[in-house]
């Protein structure tokens, strides 16, 4: 069984106590997303030391990308679309075992 990003999220909120809200309004008024609001879509560094990237599109920001895949030496927009890559591959391959599962019903 797999568990969604969804419930994790909820789960940070509502059982270990996580304020979600603040932690969106903290990234919202970082220098960095400022930053990013003026120059567009692109990658931009965020963190005390730099530890993580903001991937910006469309005026969002669409992930954050954390230092372990920096470290695999790829850019940060290389890096999102591996990850969102990755997770297409996983989730056809659950459809495809749960599609088999049937079968076998």
């Amino acid at each position: 069984m797999r568990v969604t990003d969804h419930a994790v999220l909820r789960y940070l909120e509502r059982v270990e106590g996580f304020d979600i809200e603040d932690l969106r309004r903290q990234l919202g008024e970082s220098q960095t997303l400022k930053l990013a609001s003026v120059l567009g879509n692109g990658e931009y560094p965020i963190g005390k030391q730099g530890e993580g990237v903001l991937v910006v599109h469309n005026d969002a920001v669409v992930t954050v990308i954390g230092s372990e895949t920096r470290t695999k030496g790829m850019p940060a927009a290389e890096a999102f679309i591996y990850e969102g890559q990755k997770d297409y591959l996983q989730r056809v391959r659950r459809e495809k075992k749960s599609k088999r599962k049937r079968k076998h019903i």
